[in-house]
């Protein structure tokens, strides 16, 4: 783990890390990982609404800058561009996921969830999957990767207005400002890559935030995944070029990568069953193993 807890010297010795948490693309279990690496106390955890976890990205914006330096990392739902208000060295990671799914993930998680913004809207006006995508009702569903990685017109931008030069500019910005980038369906792939060039240890995780008794991609209809793509267009084309990336990532930075791939999923196979199996011990047990090992209580 890398200890940030020293008492700040009034510079940064190293970048600050922003992670563009991109909804629904595997970035709870991304931040429960990097919890392990940092340490809770040293992750600024932030969402634009100040009642999930108490704290919004404008409150680090604002923050004195001697108190900026307790935290080794950001991670939350903000867009790139952070690193323009603070005015302090800076590096970025995010996760991409293909947009057909994420759509679908984002649609059923909403509907599930009675306090995400997007749950009365969903229900009282009885939405579908198509309906939910073009209806405008969420600037996520319009090329909202894109959105995220362009900068701060993403989100002042209406709905089904991005202009071309918005997914030249995102790749842009990822290819000059983020040190790892990956995507959800290369998970693995993308941690291996994070630990060779963060320094990483043993990034081993469990999936967390997953939504279940969703659709597959595969039920679909073709004409709500016709709709899917139109809207977003622009992120199909970012994550594809997020999955050649990713594959330059690897091969500038990781030797021996199958090799290395095949051990952290053996690895992690047995921490998963170790977690399961640590469900039979006593509950006293449980909570000492999930805070001190498992980590899962990660945000206070």
């Amino acid at each position: 783990m890398h200890d940030s807890s020293a008492p700040p010297s009034g510079q940064r010795t190293e970048p600050i890390i922003f992670f563009v948490h991109i909804p629904k693309t595997a970035g709870t279990t991304l931040g429960s990982i990097m919890v392990r690496q940092y340490g809770r106390k040293n992750i600024f955890a932030c969402h634009p609404d100040p009642s999930v976890v108490g704290k919004t990205p404008e409150d680090f914006k604002q923050m004195p800058a001697e108190e900026r330096l307790r935290y080794r990392v950001v991670r939350g739902h903000f867009g790139y561009g952070m690193h323009e208000t603070i005015g302090e060295p800076a590096i970025y990671v995010t996760v991409l996921r293909d947009p057909l799914d994420r759509a679908v993930s984002h649609y059923h998680y909403a509907r599930k969830r009675k306090d995400h913004y997007l749950h009365k809207q969903i229900m009282s006006q009885n939405l579908g999957l198509k309906e939910y995508v073009v209806n405008g009702i969420s600037l996520e569903m319009d090329n909202g990767q894109t959105r995220m990685l362009v900068g701060p017109e993403g989100d002042t931008t209406p709905f089904g207005q991005c202009p071309p030069e918005f997914l030249e500019r995102a790749k842009q910005n990822l290819r000059e400002h983020f040190a790892v980038v990956g995507t959800s369906e290369r998970f693995d792939e993308t941690l291996i890559v994070a630990k060779e060039i963060m320094g990483w240890s043993m990034p081993l995780y469990m999936s967390w935030n997953v939504s279940h008794n969703r659709m597959k991609r595969e039920d679909v209809p073709l004409d709500v995944a016709e709709a899917i793509y139109k809207h977003n267009s622009m992120d199909v084309e970012l994550y594809r070029y997020v999955d050649e990336l990713l594959d330059e990532l690897i091969a500038k930075h990781v030797p021996f990568f199958k090799l290395k791939l095949a051990w952290f999923r053996s690895l992690n196979w047995l921490y998963t069953r170790f977690f399961k199996f640590s469900r039979s011990f006593p509950k006293d047990w449980q909570e000492k193993l999930d805070r001190n090992f498992f980590k899962l209580v990660w945000e206070d």
